[in-house]
């Protein structure tokens, strides 16, 4: 059998094997008048600054494509809506944004994958997306602020889709509110909704609402109006909700989540492109440290796809290493801080090591792609996976390491 294939096999059923209380996600947000999409985690917290961060980085939303694309629009502080939003498709590892007027869907280095006009007459305010679920498929969830619906994915190129749900109307917690942003969640079945009143509420498909009822987030951070909200399918039971200037995470009674290892602080600031209008949870793990090589280029260790459960083709990859080396992959269960030292200068992020994979020769290009699928059934379990990669010079020449990479199985 393939050295590679036997390592990916054994990594599949060793890799959450240990459980712990961290997790590492990120999330995503649109700024109206400058059409970026931002990406940040964390902030950095502790003595290490684990997660790296908080920008992760992001792109400009116009781009050139043959019928148009998500453009810039007013910005949430205005009170102006439609205040735009952004989804992510953690089946796909696409983003999906929308000026109200446009819904355009992106690969994760700005490239645009499809675009179509919004179908209702009434500009969006807020993006959602659903993986498979029932009966239902893939679905980008719609609102413009009263009205709900859900359209069928995936979509390419620039038809416009008909509504597959919906639409519905929202339960408004007040006369004057604007639903500023939907999504789905995927451990009851049910939608939730932020608002510019300053509440969020939990709604069944078609109406009604659901068991967490209708709350205002418990935190001092926030201005008494949301603009947008993501439900964060990691921890299975905490929603991101914003101000456009802060972000807070709450569980879904209102009050401060648990810390995780990419939030470990309940509110932070926005920073990622300037104000926002919408949030979505990112699944793709994220890293932390720096990496170490005193004689040279630091190697990269990062994914394929978003660290669902399951996804069978989720992956790992190492990248800028020196060729002609040997490569090992450590796991852990814990973050190491301080570093451990590993000699020759070197030192590793992640300690006391459960398991070592490989080696793994590296070619010319200095990296490969190393296939990790992961099973059903480890989301919402808290297992976790603290990665890194060591990297065995040739000839003698020392030892590098990767930054460390943390592993949490989300639901999709």
């Amino acid at each position: 059998m393939n050295r590679l294939l036997r390592s990916s096999i054994l990594l599949t059923t060793s890799l959450f094997v240990a459980s712990s209380v961290a997790s590492a996600q990120s999330i995503w947000g649109t700024n109206g008048p400058t059409a970026f999409l931002g990406n940040q985690a964390g902030p950095p917290s502790g003595p290490c600054s684990y997660p790296n961060g908080p920008f992760l980085g992001g792109f400009p939303s116009v781009a050139p494509f043959g019928c148009g694309v998500a453009n810039t629009y007013p910005g949430a502080l205005t009170g102006v809506y439609p205040a735009g939003d952004v989804a992510v498709d953690r089946i796909a590892d696409t983003v999906w944004a929308t000026d109200g007027i446009r819904v355009t869907n992106y690969a994760k280095n700005g490239a645009v994958l499809a675009s179509f006009v919004n179908p209702f007459p009434v500009p969006l305010t807020g993006l959602g997306w659903s993986a498979p679920f029932g009966l239902m498929p893939r679905l980008l969830w719609l609102t413009d602020g009263r009205l709900y619906g859900a359209i069928a994915l995936p979509q390419a190129g620039c038809p416009v889709p008909p509504l597959f749900l919906g639409p519905f109307s929202a339960v408004l917690t007040t006369t004057a509110s604007v639903m500023t942003d939907i999504d789905f969640d995927p451990s009851s079945g049910t939608l939730f909704f932020s608002d510019s009143a300053g509440f969020v509420s939990n709604q069944f498909i078609g109406g009604g609402i659901a068991g967490f009822g209708i709350f205002a987030p418990a935190v001092t951070c926030l201005l008494p109006t949301l603009e947008g909200l993501a439900v964060d399918t990691a921890s299975c039971n905490a929603l991101f909700v914003t101000d456009s200037l802060t972000v807070a995470r709450i569980n879904f009674l209102g009050n401060p989540a648990a810390p995780t290892f990419y939030a470990p602080q309940t509110c932070s600031p926005w920073i990622a492109g300037g104000p926002t209008s919408g949030l979505a949870f990112d699944a793709t793990p994220i890293t932390f440290g720096k990496g170490s090589d005193p004689a040279g280029s630091i190697p990269t260790i990062g994914t394929i796809g978003e660290a669902l459960s399951p996804n069978p083709g989720f992956g790992l990859t190492l990248g800028n290493a020196t060729s002609g080396g040997q490569a090992f992959l450590l796991m852990s269960v814990s973050s190491a801080c301080p570093v451990v030292p590993v000699g020759f200068g070197a030192f590793i992020h992640v300690f006391p090591i459960n398991s070592i994979t490989g080696p793994f020769p590296i070619p010319a290009s200095g990296g490969f792609a190393m296939p990790a699928p992961i099973p059903a059934g480890f989301a919402c379990s808290g297992l976790t996976a603290y990665l890194e990669w060591l990297v065995v010079k040739p000839a003698g020449g020392g030892l590098e390491t990767s930054p460390g990479l943390h592993v949490r199985p989300a639901q999709p």
